[in-house]
């Protein structure tokens, strides 16, 4: 890449400064990203950012395609940018040599800094239609979603739900369950321009920052509901929000919770996920299951497993010895499991005892593998 001059005028310069802020800006892990993309990919040039939360958020660049680079700018440039502009009327940014950026106002005062790494995971969506939209101005959307995403007296320090957009009949609303932490629930609505119906989970943080942020209160926003996406349009920007399970977001932390007071030693795997020490460790995961949410306690007893007849003949003997056990044959793995259902989680530890105990003697099984010192890291279950 050559000597690159980008020249930014100050309501850019304003406009980026305003919208990285409320992103929570982290030159570690979220630094602005300027990208002008190959011609011909139907990507204009703009500014890439990502929220704490994995909201992905694209600021408008006015500036035309000059030729194809992206690179990672520290904060402390982009603020000075945005001052150079301010006193001195122009502020020109210029990139050399994919090692320094170096910010230069109209009289010549200026500042030189390190370009960052580029970020992985800033790749935008390209979804087809949304399934539901609607449109209403900022400070309605504003005094809708903020108050659906503070705690109930009392529970300031829990750790927050996700929320429920739901769109529908010429209304937004939001809905937050707080009943698992010892709260209650509430829906914030507020009319607006809608086109279908959606309901979206999603986590409120990086948006809620946005709309606080980085709005005019007359200016319109339009939200769009995709099957994996929350998209939110202004003049500025579009933010990406990811969406998340309502169901498995409930019942995880809370099933950690009761193990953890039955003494188990829990760890997090992923959001639907966690493994529980012990003889055997196992693995706890949330699952749908033909129209029931399931907690499915799983182990795997050997690997590096031949599949054959008599492999499978040993695991059918033991699951139909075994009330309610399940157990197959899983690329070289054998694995077995129970399952319970949500609804009776309290359950939990007591389900957790039952499963050992069932799996109790079958060691002799280990014999048609390799013994697995570490179960979940041999079979690729922790990450």
């Amino acid at each position: 890449m050559s000597t690159i001059e980008v020249p930014i005028e100050s309501d850019e310069w304003e406009r980026i400064v305003r919208v990285a802020k409320a992103t929570a800006w982290d030159d570690r892990d979220n630094p602005p990203v300027l990208q002008h993309p190959f011609p011909g990919l139907g990507v204009d040039p703009q500014w890439r950012l990502r929220c704490i939360d994995g909201t992905l958020v694209e600021v408008r660049h006015d500036v035309p395609w000059i030729e194809p680079f992206a690179v990672a700018l520290p904060t402390r440039l982009v603020i000075h940018g945005a001052v150079l502009a301010d006193l001195e009327g122009v502020c020109v940014l210029t990139i050399d040599d994919k090692r320094y950026a170096t910010v230069r106002g109209g009289n010549g005062s200026n500042s030189v800094h390190d370009l960052l790494p580029v970020p992985s995971g800033y790749e935008l969506p390209n979804p087809w239609q949304p399934t539901a939209s609607a449109t209403v101005e900022a400070a309605r959307l504003f005094h809708c979603l903020y108050p659906a995403s503070l705690p109930p007296t009392g529970l300031e320090q829990a750790e927050p739900p996700p929320l429920e957009l739901g769109i529908s009949d010429g209304e937004i609303g939001f809905l937050a369950d707080w009943s698992m932490a010892g709260g209650h629930k509430a829906t914030f609505r507020t009319s607006a321009a809608t086109d279908g119906s959606a309901r979206l989970g999603f986590w409120p943080t990086g948006l809620t920052d946005l709309v606080r942020g980085a709005t005019r209160g007359s200016e319109t926003v339009a939200l769009a509901v995709f099957d994996e996406w929350l998209r939110v349009t202004t003049d500025d920007w579009t933010a990406w929000v990811p969406p998340t399970d309502l169901v498995c977001t409930r019942w995880i932390p809370h099933a950690t919770e009761i193990l953890e007071k039955a003494g188990e030693s829990v760890t997090p795997i992923a959001e639907d996920a966690f493994s529980v020490t012990g003889n055997p460790a196992v693995r706890v995961t949330f699952h749908d299951v033909v129209d029931q949410q399931v907690l499915r306690i799983s182990t795997v007893l050997a690997s590096n497993v031949e599949d054959d007849l008599d492999v499978r003949r040993r695991i059918d003997g033991i699951v139909h010895s075994r009330p309610g056990l399940k157990g197959w044959f899983e690329e070289g793995r054998v694995v077995f499991a129970i399952d319970l259902d949500v609804a009776r989680v309290d359950e939990l530890p007591h389900t957790l005892r039952r499963f050992r105990s069932q799996l109790h003697g079958f060691d002799l099984l280990l014999s048609i593998g390799d013994p697995l010192p570490d179960l979940f890291t041999e079979a690729g279950l922790v990450e």
